[in-house]
C-alpha cells in the first residue's frame, strides 16, 4: 500500500477514536445530570421537612429550622445552575459527537476513494499479456 492510503488509515482511526471519546465524554456528562438532578430532588423533599413548622416547641428550633432551611434553598438553587451548565455541556458534547461521526464518514469515504483509485492505477500499469510468435511456433 502506498504512504498515501496509510495516511487516509490513520486519519480514519484517528476519527473512530476522537468519535468513541466524545460520545464516552456526552455519556458521562448525561450521567453526571441525572445525578444532580436526583440530588436536587432529595434537597427538595429536605428543605419541606425543615420548614415543616409542627412540632417546634422553642423559637430557637424554630430560628434553627428556618436557616437550615434557608440553606437548602440556596444549595438548590446552585444544584439548578450546575444541572442547567451541564446540559449545556452535554448538548455540545452531543454536537460534537455528530461532527466526529461526519469526519469519520468522511475519512471513511476518503480511503476508499483512494483504494479504489490506487488499485485502477495499478491495474492500469500492469502489462497486457499476450502470446509471443516464438511461443506460437513451438505448437505448430
Amino acid at each position: 500500500m502506498t504512504r498515501h492510503i496509510r495516511s487516509k488509515q490513520r486519519i480514519l482511526t484517528i476519527c473512530k477514536v476522537n468519535g468513541k471519546m466524545t460520545e464516552r465524554d456526552y455519556l458521562r456528562a448525561r450521567k453526571d445530570i441525572v445525578k444532580r438532578e436526583a440530588s436536587r430532588d432529595q434537597l427538595g423533599v429536605m428543605t419541606k421537612q425543615m420548614l415543616d413548622m409542627g412540632g417546634c416547641l422553642s423559637s430557637a428550633t424554630l430560628a434553627a429550622k428556618m436557616e437550615f432551611g434557608h440553606r437548602l434553598i440556596s444549595l438548590n438553587q446552585h444544584q439548578k445552575q450546575r444541572i442547567a451548565q451541564d446540559e449545556k455541556a452535554a448538548a455540545m458534547l452531543l454536537s460534537k459527537a455528530h461532527l466526529s461521526k461526519q469526519q469519520e464518514e468522511q475519512a471513511a469515504q476518503s480511503l476508499r476513494a483512494t483504494t479504489k483509485s490506487f488499485e485502477n492505477r495499478q491495474q492500469q500499469n500492469q502489462p497486457v499479456r499476450t502470446k509471443s510468435r516464438h511461443f506460437d511456433n513451438r505448437e505448430g
